[in-house]
């Protein structure tokens, strides 16, 4: 399929990511361009005191770390330096301040936010224990980078749940604030995990979908590190170049598996300590699941995840937190599954109007996952769970829809399945969206047997999935968001999209994304058409019909039509009634008649219908 850097969901400004760089100087283009080689692979490479290893194997990055966590990190940023230059670290350094269009407001105002925001992100890190902070520091300085620049990299993650929580409350600012997060509400990962008594030959599975941007950084550099620090049990992460943290898919020597899932809270706190820092803790010092789902419970964290945990004895459980708050769902019938919404009341109470995810998204996964594994209990594999991760199924519509509720999230950066009771890790190899290429085993007890040497165990593989119109449909729709978000080619971005339709005619969410996209183009007559086949294909379950009856309002608006236009906006509310979230969007995108001066200067959220004028 073609392999651009995927979906339709937000707005950035890369050429001020760009200047920061040069600023900064950090090598490489600010946009990835292409992708290397994933076939390739090399023999060991070793740092200058012989003690950190590189090699390459099936296009996956294996580093092997070992010493001190600030020598590691040192070795991490001298074995990958020129790929941590040219990958996600200084794309997410500069992903928040990038939210703001140069085009869009007047220049003291994008001066004022994007240091606002920058200064957000490293006032998160500034929250970093020190010993954190140094190992950050030493991967940035052994890359020859800024020293503070992972620190700043990684407070995004952080970052936004914070500032969607600020515009959540003043949301009375209107669309001008509301713009700044939009970037990130296409986002969403799933977790599933089988347990003994609900697999074939009794192990335990667990697969986890990373979708995030920093598709086309990201997912350049797939890594899997190998670390045995001077204190503590060995453990394995899965990451990406210059992304040194097992906060986000680990697993230790003791048998523990970890992923997480940002999960969106009103519960948030700048007195919190960043997630990747609380993850760790618990990934490197737990033995046991019970000691894990302790540790996390006992931090006070920025902002909400799921964090999901297996461990090889047989036992899950994902841990729902927030700042002030953590609970634990346990399995049930030996599975258990984990999107980016809380499942447990009193956590789900937290939720915000203005969600960093696109929560009817994440409820559409999570039925999906547990429809897709739910009826092979007892008989499930670890191929079923690689399956299960690609899946393009949705639910709500019984079949595949490529642009739909599904779990293969155009944000897939990255995809784990591992083989917990073995702990054998099979990671993919190649870009986004990652679950629909080949995944390599990698094992940790191999690995850690012959540390600091070549691979001592067969390779195996999982092949990518052939060729279809979903993916040639999912292929164009990535380079749709490329074309746009990357570029703000508007014209480039239509025939990307045009380009999906032809191959999934019937996919109605590409028409509301064709609808916007004419009217940033100032086209109201083909925005119209596209909005009303939208509504014609939806099912009476489509959680973004209100959005098909707001996009006809504008087009009304622009052609004068202002009694049409109120319909429109009535039956949008009617579409709306019941979600709190879509009341709340259409309370700050639907009050304000769209005027032919609004087109060009707008910013879209393609993915959910966001507008700012």
């Amino acid at each position: 399929m073609p392999r651009g850097c995927l979906p339709i969901a937000g707005l950035v400004s890369y050429q001020a990511m760009k200047t920061k760089n040069a600023q900064q100087g950090v090598e490489g283009p600010a946009v990835a361009e292409s992708r290397l080689d994933t076939g390739a692979s090399f023999p060991p490479r070793y740092t200058s005191d012989g003690r950190g290893m590189l090699r390459r194997d099936a296009g996956v990055y294996v580093l092997h770390l070992q010493g001190s966590d600030e020598d590691m990190a040192r070795q991490h940023g001298e074995l990958l330096a020129a790929e941590i230059r040219q990958g996600a670290i200084p794309f997410m350094a500069g992903y928040l301040p990038g939210q703001i269009h140069d085009e869009s407001f007047p220049w003291p105002f994008v001066w004022l936010a994007r240091q606002s925001l920058e200064l957000l992100t490293r006032f998160i890190g500034g929250r970093l224990p020190r010993e954190h902070r140094s190992s950050l520091e030493a991967v940035a300085r052994g890359a020859g980078l800024p020293p503070h620049i992972l620190v700043q990299a990684l407070g995004v993650a952080d970052g936004l749940p914070i500032l969607m929580d600020v515009m959540g409350r003043i949301h009375g600012l209107g669309a001008a604030v509301g713009a700044l997060g939009s970037a990130g509400r296409g986002m969403g990962c799933s977790g599933v995990i089988a347990l003994p008594e609900a697999t074939r030959d009794g192990h335990v599975f667990h697969g986890r979908n990373l979708d995030y941007d920093g598709f086309g950084f990201w997912d350049r550099f797939p890594l899997v590190a190998f670390c045995r620090p001077l204190e503590g049990q060995a453990y394995a992460f899965v990451s990406s170049a210059g992304a040194h943290t097992a906060a986000l898919t680990a697993m230790n020597a003791s048998g523990l598996f970890l992923g997480s899932n940002t999960a969106p809270t009103r519960d948030v706190s700048l007195r919190g300590v960043p997630f990747f820092v609380v993850n760790e803790n618990a990934l490197r010092k737990a033995r046991t699941l019970g000691e894990a789902v302790v540790l996390l419970g006992d931090e006070r964290p920025v902002s909400g995840y799921n964090v999901h945990l297996s461990h090889r004895d047989g036992e899950a459980a994902v841990v729902e937190y927030s700042y002030s708050k953590s609970r634990v769902r346990r399995p049930k019938d030996g599975l258990l599954f984990a999107t980016n919404h809380y499942l447990v009341p009193e956590m789900a109470a937290t939720s915000p109007e203005l969600p960093i995810v696109d929560l009817a998204s994440s409820a559409g996964r999570l039925a999906r996952l547990e429809a897709r594994l739910g009826p092979s209990r007892g008989q499930i594999t670890l191929e079923q769970v690689i399956d299960c991760m690609r899946d393009q199924v949705e639910q709500a519509a019984g079949e595949t829809r490529p642009a739909g509720d599904v779990v293969l999230n155009y944000y897939n950066i990255a995809s784990v399945v591992a083989d917990v009771t073995e702990r054998r890790l099979w990671v993919t190899a190649e870009a986004a969206p990652c679950a629909l290429g080949r995944y390599v085993m990698f094992d940790l007890q191999g690995e850690l047997e012959s540390f600091g040497k070549e691979r001592a165990y067969p390779l195996e593989e999982v092949p990518g999935v052939p060729e279809s119109p979903a993916s040639m449909a999912v292929g164009k729709l990535l380079d749709a968001h490329v074309a746009l978000a990357h570029h703000h080619d508007p014209k480039a971005a239509r025939a990307c999209l045009k380009e999906a339709l032809g191959a999934a005619p019937e996919e109605g969410r590409l028409h509301l994304d064709l609808a916007l996209v004419e009217l940033n183009l100032s086209n109201p007559e083909p925005a119209k058409w596209h909005a009303q086949r939208f509504l014609e294909l939806a099912l009476p379950s489509e959680p973004r019909r209100h959005r098909g009856h707001l996009v006809l309002a504008w087009c009304n608006d622009l052609a004068g039509q202002r009694a049409e236009a109120v319909e429109e906006r009535a039956r949008a509310r009617a579409a709306a009634r019941g979600s709190r979230s879509a009341e709340f969007e259409l309370s700050v995108f639907g009050r304000k008649r769209m005027t032919p001066g609004d087109c060009k200067g707008m910013q879209i959220d393609l993915y959910n219908g966001r507008r700012l004028a």
